[in-house]
């Protein structure tokens, strides 16, 4: 086993609204625990102030660290590596991290927004938090449970599937087109 025994990755740019230092400022707290944790930034520094802060904070912090962004063919192996996906964003849209992650069968841990509540389910399809005592607590259930994240990760998978596969997203592109069709078609005079 390597000196890390539980990677948590954190896919994205590294901008404010991702809050990365959220996560940094963790890192005293997860390496305190019997099982060390790893935070692994993967993204490009999308604003540089912020970019500055964060890569000072991230020299400072024991058991995190920052890779520059991968190409999409080695991102399969980047979740495959992995024992959790976070997202810490104050404000996010449809996540395609935890899409990705959802699809690869790796259990997720994302702050609790309106875009991240639209995929994830707290405690069937991954875990949200709003704190960070909430993060603390969640990070430890993960660590300490395999059968957790056996399970999380396997709906995730079945959801992923079904509802955000190519087809199950063509699909509902097609009945919306149809529905909005109808309704301007049923507007005429």
């Amino acid at each position: 086993m390597n000196k890390y025994d539980f990677v948590f990755l954190c896919p994205g740019g590294i901008r404010a609204i991702k809050d990365p230092m959220f996560l940094l400022s963790l890192c005293p707290r997860l390496q305190a625990w019997r099982l060390r944790a790893r935070l692994l930034f993967v993204g490009p520094i999308l604003e540089r102030g912020y970019g500055r802060r964060f890569r000072a904070a991230l020299r400072a912090a024991r058991g995190a660290r920052h890779r520059a962004a991968l190409s999409p063919r080695q991102m399969p192996g980047l979740y495959a590596a992995a024992d959790a996906v976070v997202n810490s964003s104050v404000s996010e849209g449809m996540s395609n991290s935890l899409l990705e992650a959802m699809a690869a069968g790796v259990p997720i841990l994302a702050r609790a927004n309106q875009g991240n509540c639209a995929v994830v389910s707290h405690g069937r399809t991954g875990l949200l938090f709003t704190s960070e005592r909430d993060f603390l607590r969640e990070a430890a259930r993960l660590l300490t449970d395999a059968g957790l994240r056996r399970r999380l990760a396997s709906a995730a998978r079945r959801q992923a599937r079904r509802r955000h596969s190519a087809a199950a997203e063509a699909a509902a592109h097609v009945r919306l087109y149809r529905r909005l069709t109808r309704r301007k078609r049923n507007a005429r005079p």
